[in-house]
């Protein structure tokens, strides 16, 4: 490793997205689904529906991926999927009651997984963290949005 690597701060939030992830794939494995699968459930189980576009700019997924975990998902019966009446290509995306049901399942099982990973960490300093994260995912989507790849 380069000297000074374990100092960065891109390096740490790949590491650290990397064993977040590595966890969150850990207890979703044993209801046979993805986490990024999970997350698409947890966001339709809080709204109505979404278009597959909304789902991909919340999930910041793109286009060919999220229709795979959306076929995917409907193939399972844990969402539907309802042409426009306007725009024939498009769809809304609804959560069906067994989604909503795998959703109630594994929700406590992500909770006990991840409170048990934090277990070094005040309740003051998951606040701290969730504050900094939401400050630093603001300022990215703000540098991406006015600079693009022009910095690379």
């Amino acid at each position: 490793m380069h000297k000074g690597t374990n100092e960065q701060i891109g390096y740490n939030l790949y590491k650290t997205g990397m064993l977040v992830r590595r966890e969150a794939v850990r207890c979703c494995a044993g209801y046979g689904i993805t986490p990024e699968q999970n997350q698409i459930l947890m966001i339709l189980s809080g709204i109505d529906s979404a278009s597959q576009k909304q789902i991909g700019e919340i999930t910041i997924q793109e286009a060919p991926t999220v229709s795979r975990i959306l076929k995917s998902l409907a193939q399972r019966g844990l969402i539907s999927q309802k042409r426009e009446k306007k725009d024939r290509r498009a769809a809304k995306v609804s959560i069906t009651p067994a989604g909503k049901a795998l959703v109630k399942k594994i929700m406590p099982s992500l909770k006990k997984r991840f409170d048990y990973v934090l277990l070094g960490f005040e309740e003051r300093d998951k606040k701290m963290l969730i504050k900094l994260l939401k400050k630093l995912r603001s300022v990215v989507e703000k540098a991406a949005e006015k600079h693009g790849e022009e910095i690379c």
